[in-house]
């Protein structure tokens, strides 16, 4: 886990030389959970399409 107690490690400082310090905001908190929301709605529109395409050629 990445936290400031790891600070001096050398794990951590290695971690850290990779990929730098990550810092989230709240409207990088919005952006996550607008894409998982989005991500969410066009799978739900996908698979409804299929399921009905499916059950019109079942017909």
């Amino acid at each position: 886990m990445m936290t400031r107690q790891g600070t001096g490690q050398a794990g951590s400082d290695q971690m850290s030389a990779l990929f730098g310090t990550v810092s989230v905001s709240l409207p990088g908190y919005f952006g996550v959970f607008g894409v998982v929301f989005l991500v969410a709605v066009l799978t739900a529109l996908t698979s409804g399409l299929a399921v009905k395409a499916h059950l019109a050629k079942v017909d």
